[in-house]
């Protein structure tokens, strides 16, 4: 009797173990598939955007936009109308589909239009300083999540006269940097005109 419930007891817990097994092994295969399918859809969205960077359009000498269609040589564009005059509706769609793409990259912020590139000369007005607008270099943009809704952009730059390193805000173009000597110039002699008043 008492090797018969032994044998049952036996039976339970290793009953118990193989469950136990199987919905470890159940939950793990079920959370590495979500990752996988995560993982390839994140990787088919970035290949999307990748491939309708290729150039889509181009300025001809006279001004006019051509567009250049996959079947064209590289050296060659054709304008919309006659696309669309030739009956050549597979470009048109492929030329909409890129551009629809591009658009939904840009909404879903994988797209950035850059208010400046490493490089770039900048300029600073400091009203006070002997040298009243400073020019600066890109050094480095640094793009940073603060918040889950929220990123920000931030512009490093240099000072080429003092090795000084200063960081803005794109906001800051047209406040307290600028693109131009002439338009730092300009909010100089704004500040200046402000200061003669008070």
């Amino acid at each position: 009797m008492k090797s018969n419930q032994i044998m049952n007891l036996l039976n339970s817990v290793v009953v118990k173990l193989w469950l136990t097994i199987i919905f470890i092994v159940t939950t793990v295969l079920i959370l590495l598939s979500a990752a996988l399918i995560t993982f390839i859809q994140y990787y088919y969205s970035r290949q999307k955007v990748r491939d309708s960077m290729e150039r889509l359009t181009y300025v001809a000498e006279n001004g006019e936009v051509l567009f250049h269609p996959a079947d064209l040589p590289d050296d060659e564009g054709i304008t919309i109308t006659q696309l669309a005059k030739d009956g050549r509706y597979k470009a048109l769609e492929e030329i909409a589909e890129r551009l629809a793409n591009r658009e939904q990259a840009e909404e879903q912020g994988l797209l950035l239009r850059l208010p400046c590139k490493v490089g770039d000369t900048l300029y600073r007005v400091n009203k006070g300083a002997k040298e009243p607008v400073i020019m600066m270099h890109v050094i480095q943009l640094y793009i940073k999540q603060i918040h889950k809704d929220r990123t920000i952009m931030r512009i490093d730059v240099i000072n080429d006269a003092d090795m000084g390193e200063s960081c803005y805000l794109p906001c800051d173009i047209g406040e307290r940097i600028f693109l131009t000597r002439e338009e730092a110039e300009a909010k100089l002699k704004e500040m200046e005109g402000e200061s003669d008043v008070l």
